[in-house]
């Protein structure tokens, strides 16, 4: 926010992964897993009063993770074959 840029709400899953049990519950990709990366529209954060913005940086990271989620799940990629054929 102080550098004038705007934030650019991303998440990163894949189907395949080992979780640590640490504090962070850290991800490691296992080979032959397919994944997404998922980003969300750039927010337009202030310079002025950067913490007002965080309640919508907040939501766009929440949602970039759940649409990466549903992708890995394949819930939206079979969302999308249902909607394609009924399309056609």
């Amino acid at each position: 926010a102080l550098a004038g840029r705007p934030v650019l709400p991303c998440a990163a899953r894949t189907r395949r992964a080992l979780v640590l049990r640490s504090w962070d519950r850290m991800v490691v990709p296992l080979p032959f897993g397919r994944g997404v990366v998922v980003a969300g529209p750039p927010l337009a954060v202030g310079r002025d009063d950067p913490l007002a913005g965080l309640p919508a940086v907040e939501a766009a990271l929440t949602a970039a993770c759940d649409r990466a989620d549903a992708w890995a799940a394949g819930v939206e990629e079979a969302t999308a074959k249902g909607a394609a054929a009924a399309a056609a």
